[in-house]
Formats: structure tokens, C-alpha cells, sequence
């Protein structure tokens, strides 16, 4: 009977492992001397040749062994190509953010290593290689895209802000007149801007047409143009809408 209960414990562990990595192991010759093993065991069992049964369990245990083995090194060879596909991930996307120049020892150092983690994969060294991955994700974790370059503004023109109507006897200044200047708007039709702003500056508020030299307007901004200063006859502005 203690025969028969040590088969059972035999044969039982046989199939945990078959369940748990029969489908990796499918094409492993161990694995499939275990599996025929087993088989031999049960009908043994069923023919109550116990003796026999616990010969071919034994066997088939020591195969299962080596299958299992196989599949630990399955599993490591597989988290080696993982991570060395990300360190050629890494290395590409650094590259990309042009690690060469920027950060040269860091790619350096990051090539050196993947170069390791290769050969030590194609010489099935896959502890070692994994660990030289490991150094490539390692060494490129500080580069990071290059700062922004700064938007460059073009400098924008200035205008008067302020105008001291002037004596001019062949064309004297009017409203009409000042807003058609280049620097002011450039139009003559925006002259009741002007007279808005400046409707307490002159002497009869109600009367656009009355005017005297000496007399300072503002200019408000039509557009949001920057305005500073006084206009200075003698002076060089921009013409106002170019």
C-alpha cells in the first residue's frame, strides 16, 4: 500500500508539471519521454503491477526534471530578448532626441553595453545579457528632449502716442487731416476716433472742426499698434497698416 500512495504522489507532481508548462514544453524531447513514461506508468498501475509502476514514475520524474530545466532556461532566454528589445528601444528613441551630441557619454556607454547584451544573447548567456540591457535603460534614463528654442517676436513698430497740432497756413491740421497721417491711422475716415479722445481738449467739445495749434492729442491705439511718445516733426516713424 506504501507503494501504491508513493506512485499516486508520483504520478500526481508528473501532471502539476505537465499542466503548468506542458505548453511550452510540447516540443522538448524530455518532456515528451516524461509524458510517455507516465503513460507506461498508469497502465502498469492498472494492471496492478505496482513494482513497475513505481520504475517507470521514477524514470518519468527524472525526465520531468530535465524538462523542467529546459523550461527555466526557455523562461530566461525569453526575458532576455524582452529586455533587449527595449534596450534597442531606448537606444533608438535617445538617438532621436539626439543623445549623440547631447548627451555623448551616455550614448556612448548605452551603445558599448547593447553591443555586450548581443553577444552575450547569441552565446545563450542570458543572465549576462540581461544585465547588460539593464545598463543601456540605465545610462539613457536622463535624456530628455531639447528645450523649446525661444519664439522670436519681431520687434514691433512704434508709433506717436501723442501729437501737438501745428501752424501749417496752406493746409492747416483738422482731425480728418491728422488721422490720415501715415504714422497716426493712415485714414482719414478715422478722424472721430481722434475727436472722441479728445473732445476735452478742445474749446467747443461740440464742434470737431475747431482746432488750435499748440493743442496736444492723444492717439489711441486703432489696433492695438504700440503708441509712445510725442511726434517729432523732424523724426522717422513707420507708416501706420504696413
Amino acid at each position: 500500500m506504501s507503494r501504491k500512495i508513493l506512485w499516486v504522489v508520483l504520478a500526481l507532481a508528473t501532471l502539476v508539471f505537465t499542466q503548468a508548462f506542458g505548453q511550452a514544453l510540447k516540443d522538448n524531447p524530455d518532456y515528451k519521454k516524461a509524458l510517455e513514461l507516465q503513460a507506461k506508468a498508469d497502465q502498469a498501475y492498472a494492471a496492478g503491477d505496482y513494482e513497475q509502476a513505481y520504475r517507470y514514475a521514477e524514470e518519468a520524474k527524472q525526465y520531468s526534471a530535465k524538462a523542467e530545466d529546459y523550461s527555466s532556461t526557455l523562461a530566461t532566454r525569453y526575458r532576455a530578448a524582452n529586455w533587449l528589445s527595449l534596450a534597442r528601444q531606448k537606444l533608438a528613441e535617445a538617438e532621436g532626441l539626439g543623445a549623440k551630441t547631447r548627451y555623448a557619454e551616455e550614448h556612448k556607454q548605452a551603445v558599448d553595453n547593447y553591443a555586450q547584451a548581443q553577444v552575450a544573447f547569441k552565446a545563450g548567456q542570458w543572465e549576462e545579457s540581461i544585465e547588460y540591457s539593464k545598463n543601456v535603460v540605465a545610462w539613457l534614463a536622463n535624456v530628455v528632449p531639447p528645450s523649446p528654442e525661444p519664439v522670436t517676436v519681431a520687434e514691433q513698430p512704434v508709433f506717436p502716442e501723442y501729437y501737438v497740432v501745428r501752424l501749417i497756413l496752406d493746409d492747416r491740421d483738422c482731425f480728418n487731416k491728422i488721422a490720415g497721417y501715415s504714422w497716426v491711422y493712415n485714414d482719414r475716415y478715422e478722424w472721430r476716433v481722434l475727436y472722441e479722445a479728445n473732445k476735452n481738449v478742445i474749446r467747443d467739445p461740440n464742434n470737431p472742426h475747431l482746432i488750435h495749434p499748440g493743442q496736444v492729442f492723444t492717439i489711441p491705439s486703432l489696433r492695438g499698434e504700440i503708441r509712445q511718445g510725442t511726434y517729432d516733426p523732424d523724426g522717422e516713424y513707420p507708416r501706420f497698416g504696413e
